[in-house]
């Protein structure tokens, strides 16, 4: 049985990388930028991070100084972006009263990304992705992750986010495969987050790696909603497969398992349904506190200002760390969602 199901799971894999050429799902922007590698560089382990969303939502700044260049101090960084034009208005409040609609963006194209990073780490490629308008997903699934109880329009624009983001974790695998055959080695670590992602401060990463030898998957302990928080993700390079590819899986090869009614943890958000994938697929995952990984989503409102996103349910959670908070937070807009 459990060989049927692995022949079962790879052969949707292959199926699911295939597809994401065939259909919309389409990537452009092969070409891998390199920087002058430094003595000083020589000989560190290396990490790959893969950065998904929309670009008119990516953040940069918190990422630069609090994730790339802590990681830098004892690996070599490589970036590979994922990302697509889309929706100016995206559902990120069911309460609908922060206006989230970024005009232009801080970052107008891809280039710009490109000669915002270019030498300043190791490998550099940046994807446009063009996606289906919106993947279809059954109606029990529409209620999970686009919300039960909200009209259809609304859970088909909720469901279909989540839906792209789980797609271009296929690209992301895509380019992992690119970059290790670029270099000829295996990498030691993968990193995964989302454009929006804004990390307060810096990550302690000597503690998250020593932790990434008891658990294989690190997400962040505030705003899991009893799962798993999709803003940022450390993965052992041994189950990065099962990382990128379980997301769609589940979701269309075997729904009934994830939201099987007698299993211990009820597929309620999108943040229950990934932490029930992951736990069939067999991912031993693990909550970093927020003194070690804090991540929170930016936007920009329609007036210009950046606004930090802190839902009110992270409130507990942010208050254990209030001199954290006060201190990185507090000094931007926040909008409580």
């Amino acid at each position: 049985m459990r060989k049927g199901w692995m022949a079962w799971f790879w052969w949707f894999v292959s199926f699911m990388r295939m597809f994401c050429s065939w259909t919309g799902a389409r990537a452009y922007g092969r070409l891998i930028y390199r920087r002058e590698v430094s003595p000083t560089l020589q000989g560190k382990k290396r990490a790959f991070v893969c950065i998904t969303g929309q670009l008119q939502n990516l953040e940069l700044d918190g990422k630069t100084n609090n994730l790339f260049q802590v990681m830098e101090s004892t690996h070599e960084v490589d970036l590979a972006f994922v990302l697509w034009t889309g929706d100016r208005n995206p559902v990120v409040s069911r309460s609908q009263k922060v206006a989230t609609s970024l005009a232009k963006g801080v970052y107008p194209t891809f280039d710009h990304v490109r000669h915002r990073l270019l030498g300043k780490f190791g490998l550099l490629q940046v994807k446009k992705m063009i996606l289906p308008e919106m993947p279809t997903v059954n109606q029990r699934f529409l209620d999970i992750l686009g919300g039960a109880g909200e009209n259809q329009s609304l859970q088909m624009r909720r469901s279909g986010n989540h839906i792209k983001q789980w797609s271009a974790y296929f690209q992301c695998l895509d380019m992992l495969d690119e970059f290790e055959e670029f270099l000829a080695s295996r990498y030691d670590v993968v990193v995964r987050t989302r454009a929006d992602t804004h990390v307060v401060f810096p990550v302690n990463f000597p503690r998250i790696l020593l932790h990434l030898q008891k658990q294989v998957l690190l997400v962040q302990e505030c705003d899991a909603q009893d799962g798993v928080n999709d803003k940022i993700a450390i993965v052992a390079r041994d189950f990065a497969v099962e990382y990128f590819t379980t997301p769609l899986v589940q979701l269309y090869l075997r729904p009934e398992d994830t939201i099987n009614a007698s299993a211990p943890i009820q597929v309620k958000n999108p943040e229950t349904f990934l932490r029930r994938s992951y736990e069939i697929a067999g991912l031993n995952f693990g909550y970093m506190d927020t003194k070690t990984l804090f991540a929170v989503s930016v936007r920009r409102t329609p007036s210009g200002e950046s606004c930090t996103l802190i839902p009110r349910r992270s409130l507990p959670c942010l208050f254990k760390q209030l001199d954290l908070v006060v201190s990185q937070v507090m000094q931007k807009k926040v909008c409580l969602t």
